[in-house]
C-alpha cells in the first residue's frame, strides 16, 4: 500500500488487475530511476577519465567505457558461403 500510496480503503477497492498494472507502473519509474543513477555515474566517470587520457585513447561513447546489460549491443552480420561466393563471381576477372 505504500509504495502505491494508497490508502487502506483504496487498496481493498482496487482489482487484481488493477493493482498488477499499479505496482508494474511503479516498479518501471523505479527501474528507469535506478538507470538514469547509473547512467550518471558512467558519464561522470568519463569526464574524470578524458583530460588524463592521450588524443587517440579518449573515450568519445561512455557506453564503450562501460557497458550495461540494458545497453544495446551492436549485431555484425557474418557472411556465410553463399555471400563469399557472390562476392567472388561478382568481382573475379574471368
Amino acid at each position: 500500500m505504500s509504495r502505491l500510496g494508497y490508502t487502506a480503503s483504496e487498496f481493498y477497492d482496487t482489482t487484481p488487475i488493477e493493482l498488477y498494472y499499479a505496482l508494474k507502473d511503479v516498479n518501471e519509474r523505479n527501474e528507469q530511476k535506478s538507470k538514469d543513477l547509473y547512467e550518471a555515474s558512467r558519464l561522470n566517470a568519463v569526464l574524470v577519465i578524458n583530460p588524463f587520457l592521450s588524443e587517440g585513447h579518449k573515450i568519445t561513447r561512455p557506453s564503450n567505457y562501460y557497458r550495461f546489460p540494458w545497453d544495446s549491443v551492436p549485431t555484425v552480420d557474418i557472411p556465410t558461403k553463399a555471400d563469399w561466393a557472390a562476392l567472388d563471381k561478382k568481382y573475379s576477372k574471368n
